[in-house]
């Protein structure tokens, strides 16, 4: 009996340092997560808990802000929430709604001045515009030949127009992104 209780207080003792190794591995976990997030001096540097305190501060609902900028409030609540980031245009329509400067509202974000630089970066939208234009042309020449090939065949030419058509809707998604 002695020899079982011994094995069971031994047992205890056990999982109880066991227990502890975990809650501070645990909460070394937490410091490397909350230092990877930008946590800085005790205040996130994320734009989602700056709007969300901005739209607080100027007594606005999700849905008000929403209905100015002509989006839904899930976007508004995945802007806060950090899910998603709002364009250029709309952080200008934002600090005006909020009454608040840019910097307030994007300044120390990493991942926002990232996005921001990446979404207007206009060498790279020229690029995909160009790239659309030429292969918009090499398809059409393309087509034209192949239809001049092959011209009594109704079936290649409306693949032919179907691939026209593709192209031209790429062309114009690359023209209204630039926009």
């Amino acid at each position: 009996m002695t020899m079982s209780s011994a094995f069971y207080r031994e047992r205890k003792r056990s999982f109880t340092s066991k227990k502890q190794r975990l809650s501070r591995n645990f909460d070394r976990l937490k410091e490397l997560t909350v230092a990877k997030s930008g946590m800085k001096g005790g205040k996130f540097l994320n734009i989602g808990k700056q709007l969300k305190d901005a739209r607080i501060e100027s007594g606005y609902t999700q849905e008000q802000v929403a209905e100015q900028l002509d989006v839904s409030r899930q976007t508004i609540s995945s802007w806060e929430n950090g899910r998603t980031f709002p364009d250029i245009v709309s952080v200008v329509s934002l600090s005006d709604i909020y009454d608040v400067s840019l910097d307030a509202l994007i300044k120390g974000d990493e991942k926002m001045l990232e996005h921001l630089e990446e979404s207007t970066n206009i060498v790279k939208s020229n690029k995909k515009l160009l790239f659309a234009i030429i292969a918009n042309i090499l398809t059409a020449i393309a087509m034209i030949g192949l239809s001049v090939i092959i011209p009594s065949n109704e079936y290649v030419l409306a693949g032919v127009f179907c691939v026209m058509v593709i192209a031209a809707s790429f062309l114009m998604h690359q023209i209204v992104k630039r926009i």
